[in-house]
């Protein structure tokens, strides 16, 4: 893996993989930014949401689960003055007919492998969890 940040304007950059993919990002104006893009802490919170949703969608289909939808939103703590994040929920949405069991533990695999809840973990961070079932 490879990233490289290259400034754009004020507090605004383009962040490329190195494979052809870029994303934008920005500071809120308290920061002296545009607030036209998320913030990189930001995008460490959305990577974590797509982490977790990519691997619960493969797992379910590998497990041969039948699913509608499936969404993740995390909320992630970062008191007034803090360095960073002290606290994240995560709460994983499916729309789905399967017993909650088998969710749960689909879920909890997905939580076990993504790469991302790792990086959080090993940084002591605390990530909860939670599923809701839609019909």
């Amino acid at each position: 893996m490879k990233a490289t940040s290259k400034w754009i304007e004020n507090v605004k950059l383009k962040i490329d993989d190195g494979k052809g993919h870029e994303i934008i990002s920005d500071q809120p104006e308290s920061y002296g930014g545009g607030d036209s893009a998320p913030t990189p802490l930001d995008l460490v919170v959305m990577g974590l949401a797509g982490c977790i949703n990519v691997l619960f969608v493969m797992l379910a289909k590998k497990m041969k689960l039948e699913f509608q939808s499936a969404e993740t939103e995390v909320e992630a703590d970062k008191p007034k003055g803090a360095k960073t994040i002290e606290r994240a929920r995560t709460v994983m949405r499916v729309k789905s007919r399967e017993d909650r069991e088998k969710l749960q533990k689909c879920l909890g695999q997905a939580i076990e492998l993504c790469p991302v809840g790792l990086l959080f973990d090993k940084a002591g961070l605390k990530v909860e969890s939670s599923l809701e079932i839609l019909e």
